[in-house]
C-alpha cells in the first residue's frame, strides 16, 4: 500500500508540475509591465520585480517533474524505454531546477532598455541557465520519442504517434526560436510564442502520460505496465 501511494503521488507530480509551470508563466507574462510574451522568452520573467515567483515556479515544477520520473520508472515493466524514458523526464525536471537557480541575462529588450538579441558575452550564471534549458528541451523530446517505441510494441498506436509527434514537434518548434549572441534570432517577433508552444506541447504530453499511468495503477495487472507491488 505504501509503495502504491508513493508511486501515485510521484506520478501526480507529473501532472501538477506542468500545470503549475504553464499557469505561472502565462499569468506573469500577461501582467508584467514592459514584457511581451509574443517576443520574449519565459526565463526573462525571472528578472525585475516579482521575478522570485517565476524562479519558484522553475524550482517547484522541476522538482515535481523529476519526482514523476521516479514514479514512471516504477510503473514501467521491463521493455523498450523502461529506463531511458524516465531518465529523459528526470533530466527535464533537473533542467528546470537548474534554470531556476541560475538566472538568465537581460536580453531580447527585457527588462526595458536592454538591447535586442543576446549578449555577446553571457555571464557564468546565464551559461548554467542555458545548460538547464538544454536539459529540459532535450530531455522531454528524448523521453517521448523513446517511449513511443514502447507503445508501438504494445500495440498502442495512438499513444505512439502522439508521443513521437510531441517530441519531434517540441524540438523543432523550440529550435526555430534560436538566436546566436548579438543577434535577434530567426523569428524575433514570435520567438516567445513559439517557445511557449514548444513548452506546452512537451508538458502536456508529460501530464497526460502521468494521468495514463495513474489510471493504470487502479487496474489489475494484465501483462503490461501496471502498479508495482
Amino acid at each position: 500500500m505504501q509503495t502504491f501511494l508513493s508511486t501515485r503521488l510521484l506520478l501526480t507530480g507529473g501532472v501538477v508540475g506542468p500545470i503549475l509551470f504553464v499557469v505561472v508563466f502565462t499569468i506573469l507574462g500577461a501582467i508584467r509591465t514592459g514584457y511581451d510574451p509574443m517576443r520574449q522568452f519565459v526565463s526573462l520573467l525571472m528578472l525585475s520585480d516579482g521575478g522570485w515567483i517565476q524562479v519558484a515556479s522553475f524550482v517547484v515544477s522541476g522538482t515535481l517533474i523529476a519526482g514523476s520520473a521516479i514514479g514512471l520508472r516504477r510503473v514501467l515493466t521491463p521493455g523498450p524505454g523502461c529506463r531511458l524514458a524516465p531518465i529523459g523526464v528526470g533530466l527535464a525536471g533537473l533542467g528546470l531546477v537548474v534554470a531556476g537557480i541560475f538566472p538568465t541575462d537581460p536580453l531580447q529588450g527585457y527588462p526595458p532598455g536592454t538591447p535586442p538579441g543576446l549578449p555577446l558575452v553571457p555571464s557564468w550564471h546565464a551559461v548554467l541557465h542555458l545548460v538547464g534549458a538544454l536539459l529540459f528541451f532535450g530531455g522531454l523530446p528524448f523521453a517521448s520519442i523513446v517511449i513511443a517505441r514502447r507503445f508501438i510494441s504494445a500495440g498502442s498506436v495512438g499513444w505512439a504517434i502522439y508521443s513521437a509527434g510531441s517530441g519531434i514537434g517540441m524540438f523543432l518548434i523550440n529550435a526555430a526560436t534560436g538566436a546566436s549572441p548579438g543577434t535577434v534570432g530567426m523569428v524575433p517577433d514570435i520567438a516567445g510564442l513559439l517557445q511557449r508552444i514548444s513548452i506546452v506541447l512537451g508538458l502536456s504530453w508529460l501530464a497526460l502520460l502521468s494521468l495514463h499511468f495513474i489510471r493504470e495503477l487502479n487496474l489489475p495487472r494484465q501483462g503490461g505496465d501496471a502498479p508495482v507491488a
